[in-house]
């Protein structure tokens, strides 16, 4: 019975998954940002899947989970922004079957308006 029980631990082990997080953090503290208008908080995100090594299928990068932020409200940028991303890997050993790679952004997004228009 121990036995058994072992191996079926063993077994469970090795399918499980495993994600690890990298959390950081871009600020613009301390810059002066004059004809802005302030439209809001705003959170975006950006996934890309791999699969045996082979991909990316999506886009995990910053630019587009920056797009995606401002596409919920709008804006020209954002300001005070925080960066995580995450990867998870099945099974979790290198060179897994399948891997998932999301960038998660927030911050406040601003608007330019008067003579600091782009």
């Amino acid at each position: 019975m121990k036995k058994s029980l072992l191996i079926a631990a063993a077994a469970t082990t090795g399918l499980a998954g495993c994600t690890t997080y990298f959390p950081h953090s871009v600020s613009m503290g301390g810059v002066v940002l004059t004809n802005v208008e302030i439209v809001g908080r705003v959170e975006g995100m950006s996934r890309a899947h791999y699969i045996m090594g082979y991909g990316p299928v999506g886009d995990d990068s910053l630019k587009a989970a920056v797009a995606d932020a401002l596409s919920q409200r709008g804006g020209d940028t954002i300001v005070n922004v925080t960066v995580d991303r995450s990867v998870t890997k099945f099974p979790p050993m290198v060179g897994g079957i399948y891997e998932s790679i999301q960038t998660t952004v927030s911050g406040t997004a601003v608007r330019f308006v008067g003579s600091g228009k782009k």
